[in-house]
């Protein structure tokens, strides 16, 4: 019996040491550089498999047993570092930014990526870089800061259009503007469509705040834009707004700005005296005689500067705004803005409003389940004369216009009609207004700490409505006794995206995985209606309801949609070498049938050379990647909803009969452009990455051009759309960015150019296309080449 006992009593002693053993350590990871909480941490117990990860506020919780236990903690961007335990079990972490790695976290379409394993040709700028200029657009905001990246507008008018293009024109018709993406939405390409020819189409980014901007990411080679498969040709921009406070803390932010722009030089124009001195000397040289006598050029009848009558030389721009930046809770972020801008124009009579609110909320359910909304509302205003970019417009017309012509008759009319009186169009009115509501909602399930499963569904709704008149006094209108439209476009954009990600390490941090698999659907559906009106009963009622006479009325619906399927694989050894594939597969409605499905793949390399013993922890060259891809992208813009089939048409009147006719002929074999890119590209860091350095030479090509070919008019058509050119093209982008000071005075200094060289391989029978303004488009000549007549000077 005394044995029993003694037994039973060691027995209970090992099991009470046994369990004595196991602990539990908790704590709480943070940043050194900011000291705010770190989630999403891998905390693993070293040389075991056995770990966690740290929650949306930075807290972990670990079951460890033994005597000589490590932890592990690594995050992406971090020094990892080892915590050998003792006999507190909280052990609280703080990590460090890993300098030698350009630890900026960017988004590469369908998630993000350490900027040190990108593989690709992309640029970005973040929200600080952005606050520093005072402009209405975020393409304003961009334009000189990317290599590779013209930004420029094709009007002054406030609010109008801006043209993006990445790495030149890779295309004839089917347009060159890249492919947007915010807040994972895909944008429209027909959001800003206008019913009226008068005036131009509203930017798809008119109506996003620049201040309510985190990220904007171009993805300029075809390696990251095939991942957008079909819409890649012209490259990507990815625009990701602010959110909450991780920290827990809210801020509230005013600012406000006013300031005045005027035109930095103008045209010196003749005085009317001179004018007409001029006048006289061209008549004397043809044979003519004087017209004006010395008395008539020395006192002429008047004096009109007409830049001085048409130019705003105050013009003023006024911008609010009022944000909130919160963390709510330990599990609750959000993000609100309310925006007011107002701008002038260059001109007079013309001026571009917007009216702006924004709230982004996320929220944690659980430790595995995510939540959030981003929800945008926004109105704009702008009004402009219906005749602009053209010769015809105020400014040209200025320029040409006689000054010794009065502006007004003594009975307070004007002296001359439009084009002799610039002053006077500005009678003629243009107002569109655009309405925008834009949700991104999603759900993000953690099946794995390196398993994710992400939801998303995406809205984006506009609603542009437009008026236009012309006066009974003014050359478009008096013919008529006054002109007038009315219309809207409404654009309703549908996007539902799932998406499954996986990132692990493994042999010991050596190999690391990360994939990425999509599904995506998109559906866009647009209505427009527009109706004409003629012969007004006054200028003071120029509304189409009060024309005697209505006509053109015209309404529409038409649709699209795009199904997708996305497989992505970069893998990472050592932190020294990378290797990145991807296929997209893309079926759109516009194609017909049997060419309906296509594939984009891509496949991209690169050697971070500083890694290497030979170079590693040199004094100077603090990072040197070498890296190379190859991908093929497509286009599809110039294609038609309804272009590839064959139409009946409704509205075709037979003597007084309502009937129906063929009004498309159809193109059964259309397909998208496809356009093959090459990049090779170099980055380097240089002491401490204080100097940065992005070079790359790329060339592409694109074949299937979207063109007209000739066909017999006995068919009721002139031409049919098919794909029937190619072309080609290379060049350089070159960026240097340095830190001049990095301490609590920052200076920053940033430097950029680019290269780029075209030429058409093939057309249709070879045969140039003749462009407006003696351009032309010929093989073996640049796209849009002048072709004028040869002279001596």
């Amino acid at each position: 019996m005394k044995k029993l006992l003694q037994s039973l009593f060691l027995l209970m002693f090992v099991t009470i040491n046994a369990i004595a053993q196991d602990r539990t350590i908790s704590g709480t990871v943070t940043s050194k550089e900011d000291g705010l909480p770190l989630p999403g941490v891998n905390v693993k117990i070293k040389n075991s498999d056995k770990g966690t990860v740290t929650s949306p506020t930075g807290k972990y919780t670990l079951q460890v047993g033994g005597s000589n236990v490590s932890l592990e903690f690594s995050y992406l961007g971090y020094v990892t570092k080892t915590i050998i335990l003792g006999n507190s079990n909280t052990v609280n972490v703080i990590l460090s930014e890993d300098s030698k790695t350009l630890t900026d976290v960017v988004v590469v379409g369908y998630g993000t990526q350490s900027k040190r394993n990108v593989t690709s040709a992309r640029v970005g700028v973040t929200a600080d870089e952005i606050k520093e200029q005072p402009v209405p657009s975020v393409a304003q905001a961009l334009q000189g800061r990317m290599a590779g990246v013209q930004i420029s507008s094709g009007s002054g008018r406030p609010g109008a259009p801006i043209a993006i293009n990445i790495r030149g024109r890779s295309s004839i018709t089917a347009g060159n503007n890249p492919l947007y993406v915010v807040d994972g939405v895909i944008l429209p390409s027909n959001s800003g469509t206008t019913p009226s020819s008068a005036g131009a189409g509203v930017s798809a980014l008119a109506n996003i705040n620049p201040e309510d901007i985190l990220t904007v990411d171009v993805l300029k080679d075809a390696a990251s834009a095939a991942i957008y498969g079909s819409r890649g040709s012209n490259g990507v921009v990815i625009i990701t707004t602010k959110g909450g406070n991780k920290s827990g803390k809210s801020t509230i932010n005013v600012s406000a700005y006013t300031g005045a722009q005027s035109l930095t030089k103008t045209r010196d124009l003749l005085s009317a005296s001179e004018y007409r001195m001029m006048y006289n000397e061209a008549r004397v040289n043809t044979g003519l005689s004087a017209l004006f006598t010395q008395q008539q050029i020395d006192n002429p009848t008047a004096n009109v500067n007409w830049l001085d009558e048409i130019l705003n030389h105050n013009s003023r721009t006024n911008n609010i705004q009022l944000s909130i930046a919160s963390g709510a809770s330990e599990k609750t972020q959000f993000y609100s803005s309310l925006n007011y801008f107002d701008q002038d124009g260059a001109l007079k009579f013309g001026g571009f409003k917007r009216y702006a609110l924004r709230t982004n909320v996320t929220h944690d359910i659980t430790d595995f389940l995510r939540v959030g909304s981003n929800l945008a509302i926004s109105r704009s205003y702008r009004q402009e004369s219906p005749v602009d970019n053209s010769i015809y417009s105020p400014f040209p017309r200025a320029l040409v216009a006689r000054p010794d012509q009065p502006i007004y008759n003594a009975d307070g009319t004007f002296a001359a009609n439009d084009y002799n009186n610039p002053l006077h169009m500005f009678q003629s009115v243009n107002y569109v207004n655009l309405s925008n509501i834009f949700n991104s909602t999603y759900a993000e399930v953690k099946i794995l700490p390196e398993l994710k499963f992400r939801s998303a569904v995406g809205i984006d709704y506009t609603y542009l409505d437009q008026r236009t008149y012309n006066p009974i006094t003014s050359l478009s209108g008096q013919g008529s006794n006054g002109s007038g439209s009315s219309g809207y476009v409404q654009t309703e954009n549908y996007l539902a995206t799932q998406t499954l990600s996986y990132n692990k390490s493994f042999f010991d941090n050596r190999l690391n995985v990360d994939g990425t698999a999509v599904y995506e659907f998109q559906w866009n559906n647009q209505a427009d209606n527009r109706i004409d009106g003629t012969n007004f009963p006054s200028d003071l009622t120029p509304y189409v309801g009060s024309a005697a006479q209505k006509a053109n009325g015209t309404a529409g619906l038409t649709y699209f949609k795009i199904e997708s399927m996305l497989a992505r694989l970069n893998l990472a050894w050592d932190g020294k070498y990378l290797l990145g594939g991807s296929i997209r597969r893309d079926g759109s409605s516009k194609i017909p049938k049997k060419g309906r499905y296509g594939y984009f793949p891509s496949v991209s390399g690169g050697w971070i050379i500083s890694e290497e013993d030979f170079l590693k922890n040199n004094p100077v060259v603090s990072f040197l990647k070498l890296r190379a891809s190859y991908g093929s992208t497509g286009n599809q813009e110039g294609i038609g909803n309804f272009t590839s089939r064959r139409l009946i048409g409704s509205g075709f009147n037979y003597n007084d009969t309502p009937g129906l006719a063929l009004n498309a002929i159809g193109s059964p074999d259309l397909k998208w452009e496809t356009t093959n890119q090459f990049d090779l590209g170099l980055e380097i860091g240089v002491l401490n990455n204080r100097i940065e350095i992005s070079a790359d030479y790329f060339k592409k090509k694109t074949k299937d051009l979207l063109l007209n070919r000739p066909i017999p008019s006995t068919t009721g058509f002139t031409t049919i759309l098919e794909n029937i050119g190619s072309l080609e093209g290379h060049g350089f982008d070159f960026q240097l960015t340095s830190k001049n000071f990095v301490g609590e005075f920052k200076w920053n200094t940033s430097f950029n150019i680019s290269t780029y060289k075209n030429k058409v391989t093939s057309l249709y029978n070879d045969q140039p296309i003749d462009g407006s303004f003696a351009t032309r488009t010929a093989v073996g000549q640049p796209l849009g080449a002048f072709f004028l007549i040869k002279s001596l000077g």
